[in-house]
């Protein structure tokens, strides 16, 4: 027996154990879990995971692995992906891949993970496609294939995904599968940083202050570094300091400045 098709006998003993209600209801139990009445929403989407719904197949695993409700129980949660993802279910197929990668739930299993990660990509789920083409460019649980990983991480940027944009950027940054290209980095980072990506942003900000391809402009750099910061990048706080300390008073209040009136535009024409 595959270790797929103990999941879903494992599911199946799961679900004997669920009290069944015969009143329940499905956007009845989505609203409840989105009010956060935990309770309603269990006694609601129970009773529909073994008629084969998705949605509450979806929603009772994340239960199970926040402990919302149930207890906490990372395999029983899996085994509730496990259904959904077998029905094609995108997300759930995704974050079955993550658990396989992290061994939580479930073993450790590299070949199940990518399978799943990529079933998921390929019906256009841009988390997917990024973290299957990071899984190929870093060669995580697979043998590198930079090509391969480039292919899944532009399907996710031309999705318009700010992690891929981002994930492309340090592609072309650290050359990785070929030449350095810092050009094509900015470009990727400053699309990113413009839509309010804070990591882009750091990134920016530190190009600016090396003067890698950009003119080197101490206080262009911390203007992006404080607008990082102000979106939690908790590096950028770091490196803000630090930067300010190399500036004059005037310059570090003018990126002060600046980060301001960045962030009232919504971060254009910075």
């Amino acid at each position: 027996m595959t270790h797929t098709s103990i999941l879903a006998s494992t599911a199946v003993l799961l679900l004997a154990s669920i009290p069944l209600s015969a009143n329940a209801d499905l956007e009845d139990g989505l609203r409840a879990y989105e009010m956060r009445d935990y309770e309603t929403a269990y006694n609601e989407l129970a009773p529909l995971v073994s008629e084969g719904s998705v949605e509450a197949q979806y929603i009772l695993s994340r239960m199970y692995r926040s402990g919302q409700y149930v207890d906490l129980d990372m395999a029983a949660g899996a085994q509730m992906l496990n259904l959904a993802a077998q029905q094609g279910h995108a997300p759930a197929q995704r974050e079955l891949a993550n658990m396989y990668v992290i061994g939580i739930g479930v073993p450790s299993n590299p070949v199940e993970a990518i399978r799943l990660m990529t079933a998921a990509a390929e019906q256009g789920l841009p988390e997917a496609q990024q973290e299957l083409g990071i899984m190929y460019q870093s060669g995580t649980m697979i043998e590198p294939n930079y090509a391969e990983g480039l292919r899944w991480l532009q399907a996710a940027v031309d999705q318009g995904y700010l992690p891929a944009i981002h994930s492309l950027g340090m592609m072309h940054y650290f050359g990785q599968g070929g030449d350095i290209n810092l050009i094509e980095a900015e470009r990727m980072f400053r699309m990113a940083a413009e839509r309010g990506y804070a990591q882009s942003q750091y990134q920016l900000g530190a190009m600016y202050h090396q003067g890698q391809w950009v003119m080197q402009d101490l206080v262009k750099a911390a203007m992006w570094m404080n607008v990082a910061a102000a979106n939690g990048d908790s590096s950028a706080r770091l490196l803000q300091r630090s930067m300010e300390e190399e500036m004059s008073q005037a310059q570090a209040e003018e990126a002060r400045e600046l980060a301001i009136a960045c962030r009232a535009r919504a971060y254009s024409d910075c």
